[in-house]
């Protein structure tokens, strides 16, 4: 086998394999096609070929022509055929009718969909992408398809969740100054309860982890062909724009029916589903069916490869069997997110009743069957692999695994439940994966009698076995070419096997960090602008979370702060003791109070935005505290630790 850094053609192995699937499924790799593809392909109002997104200072940050390598019907050797079809569908790009021409959809300006809802003296727009530039692109390339204004007839907005591709374009459609109360003329913008907690914790508190763990997830810096990237099996990629945040104004805390702009809206909150923060929405006179993210065209992830918080299976499909009960006769159509819509029809009247019973079984079995498992004693592990799913639920197209996968979708459940521990008292202090793979090698002898195993189990097509091993060489020795070459072939065979496309990213993603140098593709953008966005209390959250808690550990002081912000001010108390910031917010009275009675507490006020640079490391910003002891500040600068939104820590290798 050759041992080279060059990208592989996919093997025999693989080969078969993904002609195995074609069968299964029905698929034709001559001419690859199936009833999602043609849905995709319908209502639409103006079909796009030559998509091209520029930044404010003319650099494109999105081409769609980088895709057109899936217009080809034949299947790729090195690509699953049924995610093949599934690209060929997310590649669809331009403006779609849902209904009529009062709902209408953008579909490929971006990994989101955003959608327009015709009210009585405007429109109401649905999410709104995840960068102003595609979000901009998007209003303007609608009202040229549609012959009609748009950005200056929006009466609302709803954004749907709190994720970052449906809310981050929000300045695109409107400034912060016109965000408000409709009743003073403004645009209110509607989410559910929790919605600035779920950002803070997925954007800010762990926003660094999860920007570098988006890399394997959504494939960044892939070539874009056959061989490499081809969706992120919602969405064909997301745009490197630029990202925002508006406070929204309205938060919708139940169940509720609201009148927006003439337009009976019905408010489903489905909290801890595919969003902490959530909620599905029916258009009354439209009779349509809003689902948000919790069906998309694929099954989706109760655990997704970033990081998010484990979302609750039985929630999510006691969400979508409530809808089935109360809309699934009544909706003529069902959209959402991402993907396309399915309408009912002559032939099909109960598409959309049925896509909701699909999705709320297929959520419900996997759940209880991972319980079924996990209370007869089997691992994490064991169930993944003990659960298959009946064919009556996995071979509907719309759920086949393009984004989710049903063996991750599983060891979530059990972790949600019992947590990451299975008993086994050998579990409970691990060693570390350098430690491990060290003994490993130890015990069988040598780094080479361990690739000489891993590549017997390549040359079988047991892809698995030789990545895990010649992973631990690595592990034991980062500068093992051979074995750092032989781990990315096996990823990369494993990922043209993948349908998932995130799942294929991240072998792909893994193999050309072993073969390159993962530091020079890596892109930075500071957490601070999030953090700007979020409040006070949530500032002073992060500056304890970047803090080395070693540097600090001796240090006891008290301090008292206001923090100063436009014509608004908040005062806290917080204490630096045992290595950890402790907080308590006061009033202004008390702030004055307890400033007069002071007791060697330290008085401090900052604007906020001096904070934030603080926090984010610049050395200046300390020049603008309003304090009697600056030594004690540049003391615990030094022990902030930076964090960027994208690090360039280690994943497949120590």
């Amino acid at each position: 086998m050759e041992c080279s850094k060059e990208r592989k053609q996919p093997t025999e192995y693989t080969i078969e394999q993904n002609h195995k699937v074609a069968k299964e499924l029905g698929i034709d790799p001559e001419h690859a096609q199936n009833e999602e593809l043609e849905l995709a392909k319908s209502h639409c109002i103006k079909r796009i070929s030559d998509l091209e997104i520029k930044d404010k200072n003319g650099k494109t940050i999105w081409k769609q022509k980088d895709y057109r390598f899936v217009e080809n019907e034949k299947v790729p050797d090195s690509v699953n055929p049924s995610l093949w079809i599934n690209t060929r569908c997310l590649y669809e790009t331009g403006i779609y009718s849902v209904v009529d021409r009062d709902i209408i959809q953008v579909r490929g300006f971006d990994l989101a969909n955003i959608s327009f809802i015709r009210s009585k003296t405007g429109w109401i727009v649905l999410d709104a992408g995840s960068t102003v530039e595609g979000t901009k692109a998007a209003i303007e390339e609608t009202e040229k398809a549609i012959g009609e204004s748009i950005r200056g007839k929006i009466r609302a907005v709803i954004i749907s969740h709190s994720h970052g591709d449906h809310f981050g374009g929000i300045a695109g459609v409107l400034s912060p100054e016109e965000a408000g109360s409709a009743d003073d003329g403004k645009i209110p913008i509607y989410v559910a309860g929790g919605f600035d907690e779920a950002t803070r914790d997925e954007y800010v508190y762990a926003g660094a982890a999860m920007g570098r763990r988006c890399y394997y997830q959504m494939g960044t810096d892939l070539p874009k062909d056959a061989y490499g990237k081809l969706s992120n099996g919602c969405g064909l990629e997301a745009v490197s724009g630029t990202s925002s945040y508006i406070h929204p104004t309205n938060y919708i805390l139940e169940d509720t029916t609201e009148i927006i702009d003439g337009i009976t809206v019905d408010f489903q909150i489905t909290n801890e589903t595919e969003a902490v923060a959530n909620m599905q929405n029916y258009f009354h006179q439209y009779k349509a069916l809003w689902v948000a993210d919790n069906c998309i065209g694929t099954l989706h992830n109760i655990y997704t490869m970033r990081g998010a918080k484990i979302r609750d299976a039985k929630l999510w499909s006691e969400a979508l069997y409530h809808s089935y009960i109360k809309y699934g006769k009544e909706a003529q159509v069902v959209f959402q997110g991402h993907a396309w819509p399915h309408w009912n029809s002559p032939e099909n009247p109960e598409s959309v009743g049925d896509l909701l019973l699909y999705h709320a079984a297929m959520y419900q079995y996997i759940h209880d069957q991972s319980l079924l498992y996990l209370n007869q004693g089997d691992t994490a592990e064991e169930i993944a692999k003990k659960l298959v799913v009946p064919d009556v639920l996995a071979k509907q197209w719309y759920l086949r695994p393009y984004y989710g996968d049903v063996e991750v979708n599983a060891r979530a459940i059990y972790n949600k439940y019992v947590g990451f521990y299975d008993a086994n008292p050998v579990h409970l202090k691990p060693l570390t994966p350098v430690e491990e793979a060290k003994k490993f090698i130890e015990y069988v002898g040598s780094e080479e009698k361990v690739l000489q195993k891993a590549r017997a189990d390549f040359e079988k097509g047991d892809y698995q076995y030789a990545a895990q091993a010649a992973n631990y060489v690595v592990f034991a020795n980062p500068d093992n070419i051979e074995a750092r070459y032989l781990c990315a072939d096996a990823f990369e065979q494993l990922g043209y096997q993948s349908e998932s496309a995130i799942i294929r990213n991240a072998y792909l993603k893994g193999a050309f960090e072993l073969r390159e140098d993962r530091k020079k593709h890596l892109q930075f953008t500071r957490v601070t602008t999030v953090l700007g966005a979020m409040d006070n209390q949530q500032i002073l959250d992060y500056l304890g979370m970047v803090l080395d808690g070693n540097q600090i550990e001796n240090i006891k002081q008290q301090i008292l702060l206001k923090i100063e912000h436009k014509d608004s001010a908040e005062a806290y108390s917080i204490q630096f003791w045992g290595g950890a910031l402790l907080k308590e917010r006061l009033t202004l009275m008390e702030f004055e109070d307890r400033k007069k009675e002071k007791n060697g507490i330290a008085i401090v006020s900052v604007n906020r935005k001096d904070l934030i640079d603080y926090i984010a490391g610049d050395k200046e910003a300390l020049s603008r505290f309003e304090a009697e002891d600056l030594e004690f500040w540049k003391q615990v600068q030094q022990a902030i630790v930076e964090v960027d939104a994208y690090r360039t820590f280690s994943i497949v290798e120590p």
